[in-house]
């Protein structure tokens, strides 16, 4: 049995995204890449098209890279806080720690909209076109989203 944070299912019911939410800041693209490897070698997680290690100030994506144990550097590297801002309550600054299930929430909200909006052309244009060139839209677009999902 598998644990994933979250788990996109694309409209083919086909899992095609694993999300791993840390409410870690600064983190190096050395710390991600072992992060995604431990928790392949021990067995967390099953292959999945898309692996996405998304943190407060950075996500890391990887594509087309299964459950290889290697330890590999993610094929994208995004500032997400232009397009997870509007999520953030209200009183929130960047030096203000939220909780780990709330930045949770923050990021299933995020991936709620990917999965339900009409047209990418209807979602903020902030440093989203990663979503396009890595084909990870297409792929999870009217999807199912499921938290702390046992996969």
């Amino acid at each position: 049995m598998y644990y994933a944070d979250i788990a996109v299912h694309g409209k083919d019911r086909n899992l095609q995204l694993l999300v791993e939410a840390k409410n870690k800041r600064g983190a190096s693209k050395i710390w991600a890449a072992k992060m995604r490897r431990n928790m392949y070698a021990h067995g967390l997680l099953p292959e999945a098209p898309f692996f996405l290690l998304a943190l407060p100030d950075k996500f890391y994506l990887w594509k087309n890279k299964g459950s290889f144990t290697d330890l590999i550097d993610a094929d994208y590297e995004i500032n997400p806080e232009p397009f997870l801002q509007p999520y953030y309550p209200p009183e929130y600054i960047s030096k203000y720690d939220i909780s780990s299930e709330g930045f949770e929430l923050i990021i299933s909200a995020w991936l709620h909209q990917l999965l339900t909006v009409p047209s990418i052309d209807l979602l903020p244009k902030n440093n989203m076109d990663w979503l396009m060139t890595s084909g990870l839209f297409d792929a999870i677009h009217h999807g199912e989203l499921k938290l702390e999902e046992l996969v």
